[in-house]
């Protein structure tokens, strides 16, 4: 099962944008586990994603490249950790920094990008991954029919939609 980019597409810049938090928020209990195991608790991803929900309605440039140099600073070298978890980490952070590159530059291959990192988090898996995959597209095609018929600007929507969004996590290693 793939997931089709053209659907994603056909939707305006912004509902493409809280497509692509929500799927780096998806990854957050990943990132977090990762800070718990190496970090001391400290972690860069869920403050950056919360301070990204709040500028979706147009955060200043400024702002968001302090956001995107925390982030970036943030992503483990996989080399410097010997478990799948740091993979995994990895691709929950680099998904957050994609998110910010697409919110500045408004450029679909960096919306492209962030989606592909969820499904990299799932690969690092490994065996019988199928059922996760199946499970992240459909949940992927709900939330563009979701957004498609939504008006961002309705608040109550956007929060329902961040809290249903969560009980479709990524499952960490």
């Amino acid at each position: 099962m793939k997931f089709s980019y053209d659907l994603l597409f056909g939707l305006p810049d912004e509902k493409i944008a809280l497509f692509c938090l929500l799927g780096a928020q998806r990854m957050e209990g990943i990132y977090d586990k990762f800070c718990k195991k190496y970090l001391g608790g400290v972690n860069a991803n869920s403050d950056a994603l919360r301070e990204l929900f709040e500028l979706l309605e147009g955060g200043g440039k400024s702002r968001l490249e302090l956001i995107y140099n925390r982030v970036y600073s943030a992503i483990p070298d996989t080399e410097d950790y010997d478990d799948e978890l740091a993979d995994q980490a990895q691709c929950a952070i680099i998904s957050t920094s994609y998110c910010i590159s697409y919110l500045v530059e408004k450029n679909r291959e960096m919306a492209r990008f962030a989606v592909e990192k969820n499904f990299d988090a799932i690969d690092v898996l490994g065996e019988d991954v199928g059922m996760f995959i199946a499970a992240e597209v459909s949940w992927c095609e709900e939330l563009i029919n979701d957004l498609s018929a939504a008006d961002l600007s309705d608040n109550a929507f956007v929060e329902c939609l961040v809290v249903r969004n969560l009980g479709h996590s990524i499952p960490v290693v």
